[in-house]
């Protein structure tokens, strides 16, 4: 899912994915073998963000980690049974502390 903003229209602010254990085997078989902190470590280190900083993951536990790269800003969750999470062009006025309460939202709606 991507979304704008009115002043951009066909520039992308967000974009939202995620996936789960029950509609991916291959997920599944990750999350059994490794704990939410190492998926989520990893889901930063390939997309080399290298600042990332842990943020509350709210309710439904797991790892939040949230940071960027050269040209993206990026928050990601990890749990026993989803990844998820949100990109945003360096160039949007997107910051941490906003990608990283949209991804609490996003992440709450997703799972329930």
């Amino acid at each position: 899912m991507f979304y704008t903003t009115a002043r951009k229209p066909t520039q992308p602010v967000l974009e939202v994915f995620s996936d789960t254990s029950t509609a991916d085997p291959q997920l599944a078989e990750e999350l059994a073998q490794q704990s939410a902190d190492t998926e989520n470590s990893d889901l930063m280190a390939g997309a080399r963000v290298t600042d990332a900083k842990v943020f509350n993951p709210g309710s439904a536990g797991g790892k939040v980690r949230c940071g960027e790269n050269n040209a993206e800003l990026l928050c990601a969750w990890a749990d026993s049974g989803t990844v998820g999470g949100l990109l945003s062009n360096l160039s949007s006025d997107v910051n941490v502390q906003q990608i990283a309460s949209l991804t609490q939202e996003f992440r709450a709606a997703a799972e329930h």
